[in-house]
């Protein structure tokens, strides 16, 4: 019995520490400080609605894909039940005191768990065994290297939020890293730096890399995520990409009641592609098209549609001649972009880790002054970006 008091006493001081503290990055783990060597792993992760990609960056700017892993049936009802409008709830940043308290009971039961050294999550813990696969992969393919940072994309849903990704990388123990540049994006956003676009030139200066960020002419993008199991729409307007991922856009989502239906037609008496040319069509006129408004940019010309998800099923269903025609048919020019669709935000977010490696290390060399190593053993990239 004494035994079992101590042990009901003890929880009861955990839980109580808890509910009224909410240390979301417990200060008894230690601070990563990373410390780049060559050959050191750069990792980006996409996760998609019914798989993930890893990537890794090199010191000379390419791109290596290192592969594709499919998630299971429970990871798969996870995204379906997240594109339901009424699986949002409130979330960091909070606008309003009563954000706040609203939140404030979740905030600490996803501590608590935490604490226990279990997922912040049910959500968390699904993404969590599809990105530990994932990064089981990356480690493989260089045995004898570090991770030094890694960056993870996520669809733009209503009940995924980048503090969903963020706890991923705290349960996994990965080194993700603050900045411009560290923050989870959208798949949306991955894509779009995985094109070469939004990424600015001076990225270990946070404040220059905003202000270049403003400067980029704004393009009004459409994101098509389409696999076999799902078609995953979001639209937004862009700049630069960096920050969280932006929770403004506007989303359009279906599943497939059966993977097979796209040979024919699904309960509605409608192919997929039928489905998905109604879909850009709407979502193209609903958030594109807007009348001249003082102040505000001309309504655009032209839609920038990124197209990503699995080759197969894209080049089965003719998604591109598809997506083309839709955007056509709503009076706006198209510029394509479906140049490796498996890989694409993997590579993007990989960029972005990367982006924040280098900030990461610019701030422990200018604030700290903590390196172990001389500063001249960096690569002669990232020496360059910090001179």
């Amino acid at each position: 019995m004494p035994a079992l008091a101590t042990v009901l006493a003890s929880f009861t001081i955990l839980a109580a520490y808890y509910l009224y503290w909410q240390p979301r990055n417990p200060p008894w783990l230690p601070l990563f400080r990373p410390k780049y060597r060559p050959g050191a792993l750069v990792v980006g992760i996409s996760v998609s609605a019914n798989y993930g990609t890893v990537s890794i960056r090199h010191e000379d700017g390419s791109f290596e894909d290192i592969g594709r892993i499919e998630a299971d049936r429970s990871y798969v009802d996870m995204i379906q039940r997240c594109a339901l409008p009424s699986s949002g709830h409130a979330a960091y940043p909070h606008y309003t005191m009563e954000d706040i308290w609203a939140d404030w009971p979740r905030q600490n039961w996803r501590s608590f768990r935490e604490s226990l050294f279990l997922p912040a999550s049910a959500n968390v813990g699904r993404l969590s065994k599809l990105t530990r696969s994932l990064i089981k992969l990356a480690r493989a393919h260089a045995p004898s290297q570090p991770i030094v940072s890694v960056v993870i994309s996520f669809p733009f849903l209503y009940g995924l939020y980048d503090e969903d990704a963020k706890d991923v990388a705290s349960y996994l123990w990965l080194p993700e890293l603050h900045g411009t540049h560290g923050a989870p994006p959208h798949t949306f956003a991955a894509a779009f730096a995985g094109h070469g676009m939004g990424l600015c030139t001076s990225y270990t200066d946070r404040d220059r890399c905003w202000e270049e960020g403003r400067k980029f002419p704004e393009r009004s993008v459409l994101l098509v995520e389409y696999t076999a199991t799902s078609i995953l729409l979001s639209a937004d307007f862009m700049h630069g990409v960096h920050g969280s991922g932006s929770r403004s856009g506007e989303l359009s989502t279906y599943f497939s009641p059966s993977i097979n239906e796209r040979n024919g037609e699904h309960d509605q008496g409608q192919t997929r592609s039928q489905v998905l040319r109604k879909m850009v069509l709407d979502l193209a006129n609903g958030n594109f098209k807007r009348g001249p408004i003082p102040g505000f940019p001309d309504p655009p010309k032209a839609v920038t549609v990124l197209l990503t998800g699995s080759p197969d099923d894209i080049a089965k269903d003719d998604v591109r001649e598809v997506v083309m025609e839709a955007v056509k048919a709503a009076d706006f020019d198209v510029e394509m972009f479906d140049e490796n669709p498996e890989f694409v935000a993997a590579r993007g977010a990989a960029e972005l880790a990367w982006r924040a490696l280098a900030l990461t290390i610019e701030g422990e060399r200018e604030s700290f002054n903590q390196w172990r190593e001389p500063y001249t053993t960096l690569p002669p990239q990232l020496r360059l970006a910090l001179e």
